[in-house]
Protein backbone atom coordinates (compact mmCIF):
# COMPACT_ATOMS: atom_id res chain seq x y z
CA UNK A 1 0.00 0.00 0.00
CA UNK A 2 1.08 3.58 -0.54
CA UNK A 3 2.63 5.64 2.24
CA UNK A 4 1.53 9.20 3.09
CA UNK A 5 4.61 10.58 1.33
CA UNK A 6 3.93 8.58 -1.83
CA UNK A 7 0.28 9.71 -1.86
CA UNK A 8 1.34 13.32 -1.41
CA UNK A 9 3.78 13.05 -4.32
CA UNK A 10 1.13 11.51 -6.56
CA UNK A 11 -1.34 14.23 -5.64
CA UNK A 12 1.07 16.89 -6.89
CA UNK A 13 2.08 15.19 -10.14
CA UNK A 14 -1.11 13.32 -11.14
CA UNK A 15 -3.12 16.34 -12.31
CA UNK A 16 -0.40 17.95 -14.48
CA UNK A 17 0.61 14.55 -15.90
CA UNK A 18 -2.97 13.69 -16.84
CA UNK A 19 -3.35 17.16 -18.36
CA UNK A 20 -0.25 16.72 -20.54
CA UNK A 21 -1.33 13.27 -21.76
CA UNK A 22 -4.92 14.21 -22.59
CA UNK A 23 -3.85 17.55 -24.14
CA UNK A 24 -1.33 15.75 -26.36
CA UNK A 25 -3.95 13.39 -27.75
CA UNK A 26 -6.42 16.26 -28.28
CA UNK A 27 -3.73 18.17 -30.19
CA UNK A 28 -2.83 15.12 -32.29
CA UNK A 29 -6.44 14.54 -33.22
CA UNK A 30 -6.98 18.14 -34.30
CA UNK A 31 -3.66 18.40 -36.18
CA UNK A 32 -4.39 15.18 -38.12
CA UNK A 33 -6.93 17.18 -40.13
CA UNK A 34 -4.52 18.31 -42.87
CA UNK A 35 -6.81 20.86 -44.56
CA UNK A 36 -8.09 22.35 -41.30
CA UNK A 37 -6.86 25.88 -42.08
CA UNK A 38 -8.45 25.88 -45.54
CA UNK A 39 -11.73 24.63 -44.14
CA UNK A 40 -11.84 27.31 -41.47
CA UNK A 41 -11.14 30.02 -44.07
CA UNK A 42 -14.04 28.78 -46.16
CA UNK A 43 -16.32 28.73 -43.12
CA UNK A 44 -15.35 32.28 -42.17
CA UNK A 45 -16.02 33.61 -45.68
CA UNK A 46 -19.50 32.10 -45.80
CA UNK A 47 -20.54 32.87 -42.25
CA UNK A 48 -23.42 35.30 -41.72
CA UNK A 49 -25.36 36.46 -38.68
CA UNK A 50 -27.97 33.69 -39.04
CA UNK A 51 -25.31 30.96 -39.14
CA UNK A 52 -23.50 32.53 -36.19
CA UNK A 53 -26.67 32.50 -34.05
CA UNK A 54 -27.29 28.88 -35.07
CA UNK A 55 -23.77 27.83 -34.01
CA UNK A 56 -24.20 29.64 -30.67
CA UNK A 57 -27.41 27.64 -30.18
CA UNK A 58 -25.53 24.43 -30.97
CA UNK A 59 -22.96 25.37 -28.31
CA UNK A 60 -25.78 25.93 -25.82
CA UNK A 61 -27.15 22.50 -26.73
CA UNK A 62 -23.69 21.06 -26.05
CA UNK A 63 -24.03 22.28 -22.47
CA UNK A 64 -27.54 20.80 -22.29
CA UNK A 65 -26.17 17.53 -23.67
CA UNK A 66 -23.53 17.15 -20.96
CA UNK A 67 -25.87 18.42 -18.24
CA UNK A 68 -28.24 15.58 -19.13
CA UNK A 69 -25.35 13.12 -18.93
CA UNK A 70 -24.43 14.61 -15.56
CA UNK A 71 -27.96 14.08 -14.26
CA UNK A 72 -27.90 10.48 -15.51
CA UNK A 73 -24.73 9.83 -13.58
CA UNK A 74 -26.06 11.46 -10.42
CA UNK A 75 -29.11 9.19 -10.57
CA UNK A 76 -26.85 6.15 -11.05
CA UNK A 77 -24.45 6.86 -8.17
CA UNK A 78 -27.06 8.16 -5.72
CA UNK A 79 -26.86 5.01 -3.63
CA UNK A 80 -23.07 5.28 -3.30
CA UNK A 81 -22.32 8.97 -2.93
CA UNK A 82 -24.16 12.28 -3.09
CA UNK A 83 -22.51 15.00 -5.13
CA UNK A 84 -23.33 18.57 -6.07
CA UNK A 85 -24.30 19.06 -9.70
CA UNK A 86 -21.36 21.38 -10.43
CA UNK A 87 -18.80 18.89 -9.19
CA UNK A 88 -20.52 16.07 -11.07
CA UNK A 89 -20.46 18.19 -14.24
CA UNK A 90 -16.70 18.65 -13.86
CA UNK A 91 -16.28 14.89 -13.47
CA UNK A 92 -18.23 14.29 -16.69
CA UNK A 93 -16.01 16.67 -18.67
CA UNK A 94 -12.90 15.11 -17.15
CA UNK A 95 -14.24 11.75 -18.30
CA UNK A 96 -14.55 13.10 -21.85
CA UNK A 97 -10.87 14.04 -21.77
CA UNK A 98 -9.96 10.43 -20.96
CA UNK A 99 -11.96 9.17 -23.95
CA UNK A 100 -9.28 10.62 -26.21
CA UNK A 101 -6.88 7.78 -25.33
CA UNK A 102 -9.26 4.81 -25.08
CA UNK A 103 -11.12 2.78 -27.74
CA UNK A 104 -14.80 3.69 -28.26
CA UNK A 105 -14.58 6.09 -25.29
CA UNK A 106 -14.46 3.25 -22.79
CA UNK A 107 -12.16 5.22 -20.49
CA UNK A 108 -14.79 7.82 -19.71
CA UNK A 109 -15.45 6.36 -16.27
CA UNK A 110 -11.80 6.94 -15.26
CA UNK A 111 -12.15 10.71 -15.30
CA UNK A 112 -15.49 10.53 -13.53
CA UNK A 113 -14.44 8.40 -10.59
CA UNK A 114 -11.47 10.65 -9.79
CA UNK A 115 -14.06 12.98 -8.24
CA UNK A 116 -15.47 10.16 -6.12
CA UNK A 117 -14.25 9.44 -2.58
CA UNK A 118 -11.51 6.79 -2.53
CA UNK A 119 -13.58 4.01 -0.99
CA UNK A 120 -16.44 4.47 -3.43
CA UNK A 121 -14.60 4.60 -6.76
CA UNK A 122 -14.96 0.98 -7.88
CA UNK A 123 -18.63 0.92 -6.94
CA UNK A 124 -19.24 4.19 -8.81
CA UNK A 125 -17.39 2.82 -11.86
CA UNK A 126 -19.69 -0.21 -11.94
CA UNK A 127 -22.76 2.00 -11.64
CA UNK A 128 -21.49 4.07 -14.57
CA UNK A 129 -22.14 1.02 -16.74
CA UNK A 130 -25.87 1.65 -16.45
CA UNK A 131 -25.55 5.08 -18.07
CA UNK A 132 -23.42 3.70 -20.91
CA UNK A 133 -25.70 0.71 -21.52
CA UNK A 134 -28.83 2.87 -21.62
CA UNK A 135 -27.27 5.31 -24.11
CA UNK A 136 -26.07 2.44 -26.30
CA UNK A 137 -29.53 0.86 -26.34
CA UNK A 138 -31.11 4.19 -27.34
CA UNK A 139 -28.51 4.65 -30.10
CA UNK A 140 -29.20 1.18 -31.50
CA UNK A 141 -33.00 1.57 -31.32
CA UNK A 142 -33.01 4.83 -33.27
CA UNK A 143 -30.29 3.52 -35.56
CA UNK A 144 -32.53 0.63 -36.59
CA UNK A 145 -35.46 3.03 -37.11
CA UNK A 146 -33.18 5.15 -39.31
CA UNK A 147 -32.10 2.07 -41.24
CA UNK A 148 -35.71 1.21 -42.05
CA UNK A 149 -36.44 4.78 -43.18
CA UNK A 150 -33.53 4.95 -45.66
CA UNK A 151 -33.03 1.25 -46.32
CA UNK A 152 -33.85 1.55 -50.04
CA UNK A 153 -31.27 4.32 -50.49
CA UNK A 154 -28.61 2.36 -48.59
CA UNK A 155 -29.17 -0.68 -50.81
CA UNK A 156 -28.33 1.50 -53.85
CA UNK A 157 -24.79 2.06 -52.59
CA UNK A 158 -22.12 0.36 -54.68
CA UNK A 159 -20.77 -1.73 -51.85
CA UNK A 160 -19.98 -5.42 -52.17
CA UNK A 161 -22.54 -7.63 -50.39
CA UNK A 162 -24.57 -4.56 -49.40
CA UNK A 163 -27.78 -6.58 -48.96
CA UNK A 164 -25.98 -9.00 -46.67
CA UNK A 165 -24.47 -6.14 -44.65
CA UNK A 166 -27.79 -4.29 -44.25
CA UNK A 167 -29.79 -7.37 -43.29
CA UNK A 168 -27.03 -8.57 -40.99
CA UNK A 169 -26.84 -5.22 -39.17
CA UNK A 170 -30.63 -5.02 -38.80
CA UNK A 171 -30.94 -8.57 -37.49
CA UNK A 172 -27.99 -8.36 -35.11
CA UNK A 173 -29.07 -4.94 -33.84
CA UNK A 174 -32.60 -6.13 -33.01
CA UNK A 175 -31.16 -9.14 -31.20
CA UNK A 176 -28.68 -6.93 -29.36
CA UNK A 177 -31.42 -4.49 -28.27
CA UNK A 178 -33.52 -7.31 -26.80
CA UNK A 179 -30.48 -8.74 -25.01
CA UNK A 180 -29.44 -5.32 -23.67
CA UNK A 181 -32.94 -4.42 -22.47
CA UNK A 182 -33.24 -7.77 -20.70
CA UNK A 183 -29.81 -7.27 -19.14
CA UNK A 184 -30.48 -3.61 -18.25
CA UNK A 185 -33.80 -4.22 -16.50
CA UNK A 186 -32.69 -7.49 -14.89
CA UNK A 187 -29.27 -6.30 -13.76
CA UNK A 188 -29.85 -7.25 -10.14
CA UNK A 189 -31.04 -10.74 -11.11
CA UNK A 190 -28.00 -11.26 -13.33
CA UNK A 191 -25.69 -10.23 -10.49
CA UNK A 192 -27.48 -12.50 -8.02
CA UNK A 193 -27.07 -15.37 -10.47
CA UNK A 194 -23.30 -14.91 -10.64
CA UNK A 195 -23.09 -14.21 -6.91
CA UNK A 196 -23.82 -17.87 -6.25
CA UNK A 197 -20.25 -18.65 -7.23
CA UNK A 198 -17.70 -18.33 -4.44
CA UNK A 199 -15.33 -16.33 -6.67
CA UNK A 200 -17.76 -13.38 -6.66
CA UNK A 201 -18.16 -13.31 -2.89
CA UNK A 202 -15.04 -11.16 -2.52
CA UNK A 203 -16.66 -8.52 -4.76
CA UNK A 204 -19.93 -8.38 -2.81
CA UNK A 205 -19.15 -4.94 -1.35
CA UNK A 206 -18.56 -3.45 -4.80
CA UNK A 207 -21.59 -4.92 -6.58
CA UNK A 208 -24.09 -4.34 -3.77
CA UNK A 209 -25.14 -0.87 -5.08
CA UNK A 210 -26.08 -2.47 -8.42
CA UNK A 211 -28.45 -4.79 -6.56
CA UNK A 212 -30.14 -1.79 -4.98
CA UNK A 213 -30.84 0.05 -8.23
CA UNK A 214 -34.60 0.47 -8.49
CA UNK A 215 -36.63 0.27 -11.70
CA UNK A 216 -37.53 3.95 -11.27
CA UNK A 217 -33.86 4.88 -11.35
CA UNK A 218 -33.25 2.75 -14.43
CA UNK A 219 -36.27 4.33 -16.13
CA UNK A 220 -35.00 7.83 -15.30
CA UNK A 221 -31.58 7.04 -16.76
CA UNK A 222 -33.17 5.58 -19.89
CA UNK A 223 -35.48 8.59 -20.43
CA UNK A 224 -32.58 11.01 -19.93
CA UNK A 225 -30.62 9.00 -22.54
CA UNK A 226 -33.47 9.43 -25.04
CA UNK A 227 -33.67 13.18 -24.40
CA UNK A 228 -29.89 13.46 -24.74
CA UNK A 229 -30.03 11.56 -28.04
CA UNK A 230 -32.52 14.07 -29.47
CA UNK A 231 -30.36 16.97 -28.26
CA UNK A 232 -27.21 15.92 -30.15
CA UNK A 233 -29.32 14.88 -33.15
CA UNK A 234 -30.79 18.39 -33.23
CA UNK A 235 -27.26 19.81 -33.07
CA UNK A 236 -26.29 17.82 -36.15
CA UNK A 237 -29.41 18.87 -38.11
CA UNK A 238 -28.75 22.54 -37.30
CA UNK A 239 -25.12 22.32 -38.46
CA UNK A 240 -26.21 20.63 -41.70
CA UNK A 241 -28.46 23.65 -42.32
CA UNK A 242 -25.65 26.06 -41.38
CA UNK A 243 -23.34 24.53 -43.98
CA UNK A 244 -25.96 24.39 -46.72
CA UNK A 245 -26.68 20.65 -46.84
CA UNK A 246 -30.19 20.43 -48.31
CA UNK A 247 -31.98 17.46 -46.79
CA UNK A 248 -35.46 17.14 -45.26
CA UNK A 249 -35.68 16.65 -41.50
CA UNK A 250 -36.93 13.03 -41.64
CA UNK A 251 -34.09 11.86 -43.89
CA UNK A 252 -31.63 13.92 -41.85
CA UNK A 253 -32.82 12.25 -38.64
CA UNK A 254 -32.60 8.80 -40.25
CA UNK A 255 -29.11 9.35 -41.66
CA UNK A 256 -27.84 10.78 -38.38
CA UNK A 257 -29.34 7.80 -36.53
CA UNK A 258 -27.53 5.37 -38.85
CA UNK A 259 -24.36 7.44 -38.54
CA UNK A 260 -24.37 7.21 -34.74
CA UNK A 261 -25.18 3.52 -34.94
CA UNK A 262 -22.16 2.99 -37.20
CA UNK A 263 -19.93 4.99 -34.83
CA UNK A 264 -21.15 2.85 -31.91
CA UNK A 265 -20.48 -0.42 -33.76
CA UNK A 266 -17.12 0.36 -35.37
CA UNK A 267 -14.26 -0.01 -32.86
CA UNK A 268 -12.19 3.19 -32.97
CA UNK A 269 -9.80 5.28 -30.94
CA UNK A 270 -10.70 8.96 -30.66
CA UNK A 271 -7.33 9.72 -32.26
CA UNK A 272 -8.66 8.27 -35.55
CA UNK A 273 -12.33 9.12 -35.09
CA UNK A 274 -12.48 12.28 -37.20
CA UNK A 275 -11.39 10.52 -40.39
CA UNK A 276 -13.92 7.74 -39.82
CA UNK A 277 -16.65 10.28 -39.08
CA UNK A 278 -15.90 12.09 -42.33
CA UNK A 279 -15.92 8.92 -44.42
CA UNK A 280 -19.16 7.57 -42.96
CA UNK A 281 -20.95 10.93 -43.14
CA UNK A 282 -19.98 11.39 -46.80
CA UNK A 283 -21.25 7.91 -47.67
CA UNK A 284 -24.57 8.36 -45.85
CA UNK A 285 -25.42 12.01 -46.46
CA UNK A 286 -24.05 11.72 -49.99
CA UNK A 287 -27.16 9.69 -50.84
CA UNK A 288 -29.26 12.84 -50.39
CA UNK A 289 -26.91 15.76 -51.05
CA UNK A 290 -23.97 16.54 -53.32
CA UNK A 291 -22.63 19.18 -50.92
CA UNK A 292 -19.64 17.12 -49.80
CA UNK A 293 -17.86 20.08 -48.24
CA UNK A 294 -20.91 21.01 -46.19
CA UNK A 295 -21.29 17.41 -45.06
CA UNK A 296 -17.66 17.32 -43.92
CA UNK A 297 -17.97 20.67 -42.15
CA UNK A 298 -21.07 19.53 -40.27
CA UNK A 299 -19.35 16.28 -39.19
CA UNK A 300 -16.23 18.21 -38.16
CA UNK A 301 -18.31 20.83 -36.34
CA UNK A 302 -20.14 18.21 -34.27
CA UNK A 303 -16.82 16.57 -33.45
CA UNK A 304 -15.23 19.85 -32.37
CA UNK A 305 -18.22 21.02 -30.31
CA UNK A 306 -19.30 17.75 -28.68
CA UNK A 307 -15.93 16.01 -28.31
CA UNK A 308 -12.90 18.28 -28.59
CA UNK A 309 -14.24 21.34 -26.72
CA UNK A 310 -15.49 19.37 -23.67
CA UNK A 311 -12.33 17.23 -23.76
CA UNK A 312 -10.16 20.35 -23.73
CA UNK A 313 -12.09 21.75 -20.76
CA UNK A 314 -11.88 18.36 -19.06
CA UNK A 315 -8.11 18.26 -19.62
CA UNK A 316 -7.82 21.60 -17.79
CA UNK A 317 -9.99 20.33 -14.96
CA UNK A 318 -7.77 17.33 -14.31
CA UNK A 319 -5.01 19.75 -13.31
CA UNK A 320 -6.81 20.14 -9.99
CA UNK A 321 -7.51 16.46 -9.49
CA UNK A 322 -6.15 14.80 -6.37
CA UNK A 323 -6.10 11.04 -6.45
CA UNK A 324 -6.19 10.88 -2.66
CA UNK A 325 -8.76 13.25 -1.23
CA UNK A 326 -8.03 12.73 2.45
CA UNK A 327 -5.78 15.27 4.13
CA UNK A 328 -2.58 13.34 3.92
CA UNK A 329 -0.76 16.00 5.88
CA UNK A 330 -2.87 15.25 8.97
CA UNK A 331 -2.05 12.55 11.43
CA UNK A 332 -3.62 9.66 9.56
CA UNK A 333 -2.51 6.09 9.61
CA UNK A 334 -0.36 4.83 6.80
CA UNK A 335 -2.04 2.17 4.70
Amino acid sequence: MLSKKQKKTLNYIAGPLLFLITSFFIYKQVSNKKDLETQWQHIAQNFHAEQFVAVIFVLVLMMVNWCLETQKWLVAIKGVQTMKFGKAFKSILSGVAFTMITPNRTGEFVGRILYIDEGNRIRAALLTLTTSISQTIVTIIFGIIGFFIIKDEILKLEVKYIHLWVNGILFSSVFFIIACLLFYYNLSNVIRLFSRYRFFHKFKFFIKPLLKLKTNALNSIFVLSIIRYFVFTMQYIILLHVFGVQINWLNAFAVIAVFYLAMAIIPTFAIAELGIRGGISLSLFGMFSANNLGILFAATGIWLINVILPAAIGALLVLNIKLFKKNIDDNVKEV
